[in-house]
């Protein structure tokens, strides 16, 4: 029985060492994951890391009118001064650069999304910034009042600038 105990703890103690070497080592190739402004009228924000570190993932609400632009227009502001490059479809398959209109089947009653997306990649290729904005329809015909906004800063592996 002690030796099922020490071999338990010794587990325990390598695991623990793993999951601390893989977030140290992604602390030393990544840097820091860099901070973005979000927008003054931005409300309802909740802000947190992911999985050791390796993302962060801000959601918020932003009371504008359905088609707004207005914030793929503040990050991409925000992030091209920091010398950020806006990637198209082509160049990252999460990007739409249109809006895009569906049913959302997975909600009940069943309603319309209205959803953009948008992503750019920093300066030095090894993060990227991914934008996703939606409206929903709650009522046919009314365009929405206001929209769910997330925005994540995560590694960018398919970087050609990565060793």
């Amino acid at each position: 029985m002690r030796w099922l105990r020490a071999s338990l703890i010794g587990l325990l103690t390598l695991t623990g060492l793993a999951v601390l070497g893989v977030a140290l080592l992604r602390w030393a190739y990544l840097g820091p994951l860099p901070r973005v402004e979000l927008p003054a009228d931005a409300v309802h924000v909740e802000c947190r890391l992911g999985f050791l570190g390796f993302y962060r993932e801000c959601v918020f609400r932003i009371n504008k009118p359905y088609p707004s632009a207005s914030v793929v227009q503040f990050f991409g502001k925000a992030l091209e001064d920091k010398g950020w490059t806006r990637l198209t479809a082509a160049e990252d398959g999460w990007a739409s650069d249109s809006w895009q209109r569906f049913v959302d089947g997975t909600s009940t009653p069943e309603r319309v999304v209205n959803q953009y997306t948008a992503s750019w990649q920093s300066p030095n290729g090894r993060h990227r910034a991914l934008l996703g904005l939606r409206y929903y329809e709650t009522t046919p015909g009314v365009p929405p009042a206001s929209a769910d906004v997330a925005l994540w800063i995560e590694p960018s592996f398919a970087s050609r600038s990565l060793p």
